[in-house]
């Protein structure tokens, strides 16, 4: 009688284990894929180098996933960014880097750009 007791005891506890584990692996995963950042640059693009420095005097990786795609030597990047930048109803012809994509949005040129980091800043605050 009392190893009937026990192995319920363990079986309700193994169920209760897997079900914490899945939540805090959905959770996880889904704030990792919204938190998700696609910064297209350009090699020699100086408004590119002072975004990345800004990332870097404010240590937002720390808090976002940005992903790093170089554009004017990588094609498939660049495919990606017009892609983008078509789903937010940008024209080819205007695309310019410094450019983000995120949360559905895009971000386009230095300033906006920043100011889109600077958002996430103030959000973590």
């Amino acid at each position: 009688m009392e190893i009937k007791k026990v192995h319920k005891v363990l079986i309700g506890f193994a169920v209760v284990v897997v079900a914490v584990v899945a939540v805090l692996s959905v959770l996880s995963s889904s704030k990792k894929s919204q938190d998700s950042v696609n910064f297209f640059y350009g090699e020699t693009c100086p408004h590119c180098k002072a975004v990345e420095q800004f990332i870097a005097d404010n240590n937002i990786n720390a808090t976002l996933n940005i992903i790093g795609k170089e554009v004017s030597s990588n094609r498939d990047n660049l495919a990606e960014m017009s892609s983008y930048a078509r789903k937010c109803g940008l024209s080819g012809d205007t695309l310019e880097v410094p450019f983000v994509a995120a949360n559905g949005r895009c971000y386009m040129g230095e300033e906006e750009v920043t100011s889109f980091f600077r958002s996430k800043i103030n959000q973590t605050k």
